[in-house]
């Protein structure tokens, strides 16, 4: 009887003891699991702020992008001891902690950071189970910024090469363009040149950064009238997106505070490039005088009168015009070129200047007046850029290396030289290298690397303009036409080079409805990154056409008219559901200024929309009548919905440089219109451009 109540003793102790061994168990793992959970949460979060940090370095850099990770890492608290031959699969087999960044595959934009650390156990250590290793990763996105401009190598549009048709007076050879229009510009499929204005030149002319934004001299600024009118003297500035003003760079010598126009230039690995610009001087000419009401391709726009003996500023008839009299300095501009080094797209402070060129004016009224080639009758003036020797000088039977061709701004003396150039010692004398040393850029790693080139219009002797100072008159009234592009350095073709605008562009594009009513230019490249994404796009002083009703509109990829093919609802870019485009007035600097006002309703001719659907992207920019502008001198604000399943055509992977892979602007104008359109176009997006993917 004893021996069964000790053995039942003994069965119940047993029991206890199971019971406690499970009891111990079960809380351990409560408490070394919750402690792994703690850790896990603790990765996941140091993963994700390592991938947010390192990925606004790309594309272009890798390494400052896996830098800026680790360091995000180690200040949440896993500072990376990883062997060099650690990768994601092995991550958890590596000594703790542990931090490997790596781009995923077929990717530029994208950052993913792995995070490993051994958690160690307490109470489960007393049952035989140790340290584990608990692995998390996060990747991060950058949309890449909204490429301005138009497809490949080139932004804008040059003159033709041939000897006849460049507008370059030769010994023997007519000066002329031979084209209507000349050299692929004009309605039918055309592009454009790009435009800068002068800090005294009416603003709304088309250029909404560079003048003076009290400076405008009409007094009619679109539908809202006296109401809104863009006549006030204390409107405020435009800024440009990259500006010291605006805080986005930083304040560099030979460039002005309220910033320039922005190109990227994208070098591709291993190679030797060339940056080159178009016409780079302020040259006022006549051009040609069957084209020149239309085509104003480079500087004559009647500031610069030309002079017929007495007919001062009259047409020339068959006579040659020569320089007018009297004109002064201070009208002209010197154009400043400075190339920097972009150590990260997603700031311009971080960008390192590399070098700067100041190419001075002349005067070059009647030097291709296309019935006199090249003689003793042929010649330009400039004059002293030191600010002490203001006298004129007149260089005859002889064109400036600058006149009408691509110009080296990296390594300028490739073309002005004494042994290449046979105008070598008034040449020499209309540019200035004012930093750095000059010298092709050279991309000796194996990924991309980019280059940021800023035009700005400075005074006629290269002085930058305050323009929190400047008056509205006294400066240049300068119509600067330009274009920029990146070749081999061999003079060869450059792959997978590129130029494009950032944020923000001024162009010139010329509208002949006669030849083609309805007609396409290409306006901005987007990222399938952008897909269900909403962006912003504004566009000033758009659509000055005259000659009856027009209209303008954004085109996506894929829907595309074709050339002189009228568009309809359905090709039309969309905007969100209940948006309408607005007029913000004469300034997006202040509410005081804009009318914040409907701009698609505020139109007296009805529905805006030449497809018939209130949401299409597209806008009346003249009157049905005698065709008088609706918006001049009005920044107006397009809401872009990109759709969720937005993908580019098939190629535009590889070969992005396809005008099928752009976004248009499309026109729609009368039989009758003729036109040269100036405007500015401003491209972002509102939200962070930094995301986690899920």
């Amino acid at each position: 009887m004893r021996n069964g109540r000790r053995t039942a003793r003994g069965q119940v102790m047993l029991l206890f003891a199971l019971m406690a061994v499970l009891l111990l168990a079960i809380g351990g793992l409560a408490v070394d699991a919750g402690m792994s959970y703690i850790s896990s949460d603790q990765v996941e979060r140091a993963a994700a702020a390592g991938a947010l940090a390192g990925v606004a370095y790309l594309p272009g850099n890798f390494s400052a992008a896996a830098n800026a990770a680790l360091v995000e890492a180690t200040r949440n608290g896993f500072d990376s001891a990883c062997p060099t031959t650690t990768t994601i699969a092995n991550i958890a087999s590596a000594p703790s902690p542990c931090v490997v960044v790596t781009a995923p595959t077929g990717t530029t934009n994208q950052l993913e950071v792995t995070v490993s650390v051994n958690v160690p156990t307490t109470f489960l250590r007393l049952l035989g189970f140790g340290a584990h290793a608990v692995v998390r990763n996060a990747t991060a996105e950058y949309l890449p910024p909204i490429a301005l401009g138009q497809p490949g190598n080139q932004l804008g549009s040059g003159l033709s090469a041939s000897s006849s048709c460049d507008g370059i007076p030769m010994a023997g050879v007519a000066a002329g363009y031979c084209a209507t229009p000349p050299s692929g510009l004009g309605s039918s499929g055309n592009y454009y040149i790009l435009r800068s204005e002068g800090w005294s030149v009416d603003r709304s002319q088309g250029d909404g950064y560079t003048p003076d934004p009290g400076n405008t001299g009409d007094n009619s600024c679109g539908p809202l009238g006296a109401s809104d009118s863009c006549n006030a003297a204390n409107v405020p500035a435009n800024y440009h997106t990259i500006s010291y003003l605006n805080g986005s760079e930083n304040n560099v010598g030979g460039t002005n505070e309220n910033g320039g126009q922005n190109y990227l230039i994208t070098v591709p690995a291993d190679s030797t490039v060339d940056v080159q610009v178009y016409n780079p001087s302020f040259a006022p000419n006549t051009d040609d005088n069957n084209n020149n009401a239309d085509y104003t391709l480079h500087e004559d726009d009647g500031d610069f009168p030309d002079d017929c003996s007495s007919n001062n500023g009259s047409a020339c008839g068959t006579a040659q015009p020569v320089q007018a009299t009297g004109t002064t300095h201070d009208d002209y501009a010197a154009m400043g070129y400075t190339l920097f080094s972009v150590g990260t797209l997603a700031s311009s402070l971080n960008d390192t200047e590399v070098d700067q060129q100041i190419f001075y004016p002349f005067n070059a009224t009647g030097l291709e007046y296309p019935a006199q080639p090249l003689s003793a009758s042929s010649s330009y003036i400039y004059w002293g850029n030191d600010g002490t020797n203001t006298a004129d000088t007149t260089v005859t039977d002889a064109v400036p290396v600058m006149f009408h061709n691509w110009v080296s701004i990296d390594e300028p003396t490739a073309q002005i030289a004494s042994g290449t150039d046979p105008n070598y010692p008034n040449d020499k004398l209309l540019y200035q290298t004012t930093d750095g040393t000059p010298g092709y850029i050279t991309n000796s790693s194996s990924t991309p690397e980019y280059y940021r080139l800023q035009v700005d219009t400075l005074t006629y002797d290269g002085a930058t303009i305050d323009p929190t100072t400047a008056a509205a008159t006294g400066y240049p009234l300068a119509h600067k036409a330009y274009s920029v592009r990146v070749v081999s350095s061999t003079g060869g073709g450059c792959g997978t080079c590129s130029v494009s605008a950032m944020d923000d562009m001024t162009i010139y594009t010329p509208v002949q409805g006669g030849q083609c009513q309805n007609f396409e230019i290409p306006i901005f490249y987007l990222d399938p990154a952008y897909a269900g994404q909403t962006i912003t796009v504004d566009l000033f002083d758009v659509g000055d056409v005259g000659g009856g009703a027009a209209f303008v509109g954004f085109v996506p990829p894929n829907a595309a008219g074709g050339t002189c093919t009228a568009l309809s609802s359905g090709n039309f870019a969309s905007m969100p559901a209940g948006y309408s485009i607005q007029d913000m007035g004469t300034s997006m600097s202040s509410d005081t200024y804009g009318s914040q006002a409907n701009a698609s309703t505020s139109v007296a001719s009805g529905n805006p929309d030449v497809g018939g659907k209130v949401t299409d992207a597209v806008i009346q920019t003249a009157a049905s009548g005698g065709g008088s502008s609706l918006w001049n001198g009005q920044w107006l604000q397009f809401e872009i919905a990109v759709p969720p399943s937005y993908t580019l055509p098939a190629g535009c992977a590889t070969n992005p440089d396809n005008t099928d892979c752009y976004w248009n602007l499309a026109y729609s104008v009368g039989k009758t219109a003729t036109a040269g359109d100036t405007f500015s176009i401003f491209a972002g997006f509102s939200g962070t451009p930094d995301r986690l993917l899920p």
